[in-house]
């Protein structure tokens, strides 16, 4: 295994809906990001032309956002003066030197990188496979790999958010970390805005897999009946506002998504038992799998995302957290 990473072998391009996907083993190949998203903001004086979007940067007035990639302006709405434009390329390259830096320089990674909507939004994934470790269930032992990923917008729809987290191979589900076991951040593109910072917290937090990996163990023996795991739903993703229809006492439940979910709990148990860690798998999948519920291809991405946030936040919670001290 060579100690630089820039000596690692390329992958292929693939077009996936609503944008590309690049899967490499180099985290400093940045040619997705520089060869089809390179963003810059480009001053706009009124509503545009035809020759306006030919040539923006004629354009003054206020700032929009042009993709010189591509010839195309993408971000037509005035940006604030406070909006920091970070492009892909350069919060990727932040987090590349940091591997560099770090100890798992010489580590094995699987590196996933899409963008999507014109390129306005892009998210990489780097898969530690060299850090693959065995959750030990009663179905046997699953090998989870530990992984970093990174999201990005250059339009004001996504804040730059950075989480660790893990992956489940057996079933493909995106595993999320919750707690301090793990580190999620997200932030505003402000002129406060440190990549570097960021990023920097999400690396340490890597070395916390191991001790993530012994809290995933305990789960997989820690009981969790169906009861308890409709109680967490209803609390939390299933739950939905009152309608003038409601009779009194009615439950406020999404029964479709209850319903589902609860058929996700069924198919896990039948493997790994009325555990926490089928209850665990069943949420992943969940936030994993949307296209199961009827999610639009073209979404996907915004939905696997909002979702991680929903499983992080049950895992954070008293309902959660309080199941797993009183079955310790």
């Amino acid at each position: 295994m060579p100690n630089d990473l820039t000596a690692l072998p390329f992958g292929e391009l693939k077009e996936i809906r609503d944008g590309w996907e690049y899967q490499h083993s180099n985290p400093f190949n940045l040619d997705l990001f520089t060869q089809r998203a390179v963003f810059e903001r480009v001053p706009v004086v009124a509503e545009p032309t035809i020759d306006d979007i030919v040539h923006p940067e004629r354009m003054t007035g206020f700032d929009a956002i042009f993709n010189r990639a591509s010839g195309e302006v993408v971000q037509m709405r005035p940006v604030p003066k406070s909006y920091q434009l970070v492009p892909h390329e350069t919060m990727l390259a932040k987090q590349a030197e940091q591997i560099q830096d770090s100890e798992l320089r010489n580590q094995s990674v699987k590196v996933v990188d899409r963008l999507f909507e014109q390129g306005k939004k892009a998210h990489r994934t780097i898969y530690f496979t060299d850090l693959t470790s065995e959750v030990k269930s009663r179905a046997g032992n699953d090998s989870v790999v530990p992984r970093l990923d990174v999201f990005n917008s250059i339009d004001m729809s996504w804040a730059f958010q950075v989480f660790s987290g893990a992956y489940r191979d057996l079933c493909r589900n995106t595993l999320v970390f919750g707690g301090e076991k793990a580190y999620h951040q997200k932030r505003r593109h402000t002129r406060n805005l440190d990549t570097t910072a960021m990023t920097g917290k999400a690396m340490l937090s890597l070395d916390m897999f191991t001790s993530q990996r012994e809290v995933m163990d305990n789960w997989a023996r820690l009981p969790l009946s169906s009861r308890q795991f409709a109680e967490i739903l209803e609390g939390s993703i299933c739950a939905r506002p009152a309608r003038p229809s409601d009779n009194e006492g009615d439950r406020l439940v999404n029964k479709s998504l209850f319903n589902y979910m609860m058929d996700l709990f069924t198919e896990e148990t039948d493997e790994l038992g009325e555990t926490m860690w089928a209850g665990y798998n069943a949420l992943t999948h969940w936030s994993t799998h949307t296209m199961e519920t009827g999610i639009k291809k073209q979404k996907q991405h915004e939905a696997q995302r909002t979702r991680s946030g929903f499983v992080r936040d049950i895992l954070t919670g008293d309902a959660w957290q309080s199941l797993e001290l009183v079955a310790a």
